[in-house]
Order: structure tokens, then C-alpha cells, then sequence
């Protein structure tokens, strides 16, 4: 699928046009290249850094690992949802105003709901354009996603 944004350097989260796993042009360090815990396929990516305050979050200091397709799938997937968010909101927002002719609290309160998933869906679009200016938070989407992703395939295993 083509991208309208560049590619993503996994070390310094900066966007740049001429990035390979060799080294990048923002940071000048090269990518480590090792398989990713979440679509288990060896790429150039990076390890996630634990959460500050939960050093067991992992399990006994494993370091895990996420490729660069794994992130900017994350990205292009957390936009997708949050827009999705924002429909919806607005969908429920008309149908209360115009079909169900509800009170003006309850109008009012989805009126907020969806501005504040537009805000979100925003916030969203810009961490997926420069991800480099919201470190913390990227990194947190990506532990989120790889905690989900592991969750996941554990409860398929014990079955």
C-alpha cells in the first residue's frame, strides 16, 4: 500500500526520503535487524523500552522487539481507528438530533464525544506524520499493541 508520508527511521523516529537499515541520515546509526514479536519475520526495527514504573511488564527482562513495517502499521491502524471513533460519534450525533429528537443534555454530551474523538483522530494524524515529536506516546501505542498482540497469541496457544 502506498504511503504519503516517508519512511520511518526506527532509531530516532524521524521521517527521512533516503532511509535503509544500513544507516540514517537523521541520526546516523544504523537499525538493528533482528524478529518481531509481533509478526514474528526477521526486519530492521528496534527494541521497545519497558514501560517507567512497570520493569515486569515484560516477564523477567525480556527485550522485545518491533520491525519498521510492525510500527507503521500501528500508526496507519491507530489513525484508522481513531477516525472510525470519530464517524461513529458523529453518525450517533445526527441520528439523536434529527430521528430520535432527543433532550439537548444528551445532544450536547454526544456533541462533545465527537469533538473530542475528532481531537483524538488528530492527535493521531500527527503522531503518524511526525512521530519524532511525540516520542513517549508512540512508544506507549507500540507497547499497547505488542502487549495485545502477545495477549492474544497466548490465549491461542492454551487452547
Amino acid at each position: 500500500m502506498p504511503s504519503d508520508v516517508a519512511p520511518l527511521c526506527p532509531s530516532c523516529f524521524h521521517r527521512v526520503e533516503s532511509w535503509t537499515a544500513g544507516s540514517c541520515p537523521s541520526c546516523k546509526q544504523s537499525t538493528s535487524v533482528g524478529a518481531c514479536d509481533q509478526c514474528m519475520k526477521s526486519r530492521a526495527g528496534s527494541f521497545v523500552p519497558e514501560a517507567a514504573g512497570k520493569p515486569e511488564a515484560a516477564g523477567a527482562g525480556d527485550k522485545r522487539f518491533l520491525c519498521v513495517d510492525c510500527m507503521e502499521r500501528g500508526l496507519d491502524q491507530d489513525v484508522s481507528e481513531r477516525m472510525r471513533d470519530a464517524v461513529l460519534a458523529v453518525v450517533l450525533t445526527l441520528a439523536a438530533v434529527f430521528w430520535a429528537n432527543a433532550h439537548y443534555a444528551f445532544v450536547y454530551a454526544l456533541f462533545a464525544a465527537s469533538a473530542g474523538c475528532f481531537l483524538f483522530w488528530w492527535l493521531a494524524v500527527r503522531h503518524r506524520a511526525e512521530p519524532h515529536k511525540y516520542k513517549t506516546s508512540v512508544w506507549n501505542l507500540f507497547r499497547r499493541r505488542l502487549d495485545r498482540e502477545l495477549k492474544r497469541r497466548k490465549r491461542a496457544l492454551a487452547v
